[in-house]
């Protein structure tokens, strides 16, 4: 359905965001955009997790497991905003899964996107040390606290494996959130997979703002746009590189591969690839091109995923760019 065949409607849109700015920061934006400019009423609520570093760890596990604050903040808007629906991008961990029963309490409807797995896998990818790992799919999620899955810490880990597990003890999951939207047709099945009601869960990709057809003439080199984290195949990547260096004039793979991004690997990064690692401050405008990463990839030749393509979420960076890159190596 279109949206300019739909009633206006009052959204309040919830977001958690992430120290650095990723994907689901992007697309909660992107998406109270777009919904302002098809004639509804958009409020937003955030929280941000630079606050965490001033908080005790106590008052950091209460809050992630059930935040008052949050849903008393959320209960004003909803007085004030009288929002026709709730959607939600991250709740972890400073707005909690308390919002859900909050919504439903005052009979709201409440939509959740699914980014990635953290309602299945404390480490939220179903990953572990480099390898795709499932073990807590459908299951309670003790070997991530054994195993320290989330920031490599069992007290954090054994913190995110609390609250999935007493949300689910409870019902919130499964009983407090109308509807959730899944990213990909294998991230649906992966929810399904687990336990949770397949008429509940939509299927609804990342979409392009792009507005003018990209140039194919011209290109050169390649272009990685993503966090600069094993997770993101970077490891792949380098080992590639070299590769090619060997084979080819010295520096080549280097200066013909730019990366745009930052994260915890922006060392080792830095030491293969230097002044082609850009970072995301330098953003100079072009006339068919809204930033920086958008105007490299109108110029590369090919473009490497940003992340592990068994997962097949395809990621907003991924949705962005890939319509104005030649093409997309894995």
């Amino acid at each position: 359905m279109k949206f300019s065949k739909m009633i206006p409607m009052r959204i309040l849109t919830v977001h958690n965001s992430y120290l650095r700015r990723g994907g689901e920061d992007a697309v909660a934006d992107m998406e109270s955009r777009l919904l302002r400019e098809h004639g509804h009423e958009v409020e937003c609520y955030r929280q941000s997790n630079k606050v965490i570093k001033d908080m005790s760890a106590a008052a950091l596990a209460s809050t992630t497991i059930w935040s008052q604050k949050s849903k008393g903040d959320v209960g004003s808007l909803c007085d004030t905003f009288r929002p026709d629906l709730i959607h939600v991008h991250n709740t972890f961990p400073l707005i909690s899964p308390a919002l859900y029963w909050l919504a439903a309490a005052r009979g709201i409807p409440i939509v959740q996107t699914l980014h990635n797995f953290r309602l299945l896998c404390p480490q939220a990818m179903f990953l572990r040390d480099g390898r795709n790992c499932e073990d807590c799919l459908g299951r309670l999620p003790w070997r991530a606290v054994t195993r320290k899955c989330y920031r490599e810490s069992s007290l954090q880990s054994g913190l995110v494996a609390s609250m999935l597990t007493i949300h689910r003890a409870i019902g919130t999951y499964r009983d407090k959130v109308t509807n959730y939207i899944a990213p990909s047709e294998f991230s649906r099945q992966k929810f399904i997979t687990a336990g949770f009601a397949k008429d509940k869960i939509h299927v609804k990709p990342n979409f392009v703002e792009g507005k003018e057809d990209p140039v194919w003439t011209g290109r050169d080199g390649g272009l990685f746009v993503g966090r600069l984290s094993p997770e993101k195949g970077l490891d792949t990547l380098i080992d590639a590189m070299k590769l090619i260096a060997r084979s080819g004039p010295p520096d080549s793979a280097n200066h013909s591969f730019k990366l745009v991004g930052e994260g915890p690997m922006e060392n080792v990064v830095k030491q293969q690839f230097g002044g082609c690692l850009l970072g995301q401050s330098h953003r100079p405008r072009c006339s068919s091109c809204s930033d920086r990463r958008a105007t490299l990839s109108c110029q590369a030749r090919v473009m490497r995923h940003s992340a592990w393509l068994p997962l097949k979420r395809f990621p907003a960076a991924w949705q962005s760019l890939r319509a104005t890159t030649a093409r997309w190596v894995n």
